[in-house]
């Protein structure tokens, strides 16, 4: 993988933001801290090696780092010299900002379902088929021509299949069930017909 960094780097990269003195001792104290820990985690001896430079050098990916970080970051706030209460504030902070996040998204995506359910109910009404609906719909049928009872069950299974088919589900909305539901519901002619002749 590209992504792998020399030991070298990553050292750099914790004197930076640990903001640790960057002396010749300071560097040994961590790559010897550095090089156990990767030891015992027993990522060391199975870590990839590369030639950079003129030298061969053993390189970590992300999620190694990762597991290394974990188990050296007391050891880095101690030699940094870190205030811990701020440490501590700095980490309730960012999980309240992440819990803040999580709630936000949550409110959005509840606003974007009713507001998309609204829209539905615009369309189509209520889930049941109203008394006057109803009446329109014969009235339509008596006056094209006389027409078999209206099929008030299939109409409100159709109703039912979109309204409780959540909008944001795609593959929900691209049913065949749904899709045909959604059709016959733009066209209330499906749930009649004309009366064969005698």
């Amino acid at each position: 993988m590209n992504n792998k960094i020399p030991l070298s780097r990553y050292i750099d990269e914790q004197i930076t933001f640990f903001n640790i003195e960057d002396t010749k001792k300071n560097r040994n104290k961590l790559k010897m801290k550095f090089q156990r820990t990767l030891e015992k985690e027993g990522l060391w001896a199975d870590a990839e090696v590369r030639l950079i430079g003129k030298k061969r050098t053993r390189v970590f990916s992300p999620a190694q780092l990762d597991i290394l970080s974990r188990a050296v970051k007391d050891y880095l706030i101690k030699i940094a010299n870190w205030n811990e209460v701020a440490i501590k504030e700095a980490e309730e902070n960012s999980l309240k900002e992440l819990h803040n996040l999580k709630l936000s998204l949550e409110d959005d995506e509840a606003k974007m379902h009713f507001e998309a359910i609204e829209k539905l109910k615009e369309n189509f009404g209520p889930i049941q088929v109203t008394q006057s609906e109803e009446m329109y719909v014969m009235t339509k049928a008596l006056f094209e021509l006389f027409f078999t009872p209206i099929n008030v069950k299939a109409w409100n299974k159709d109703r039912k299949t979109v309204y409780y088919t959540n909008p944001m589900d795609e593959e929900g909305v691209t049913t065949l069930q749904y899709l045909q539901a959604k059709e016959r519901l733009k066209n209330p002619k499906y749930y009649f017909s004309k009366k064969p002749d005698k």
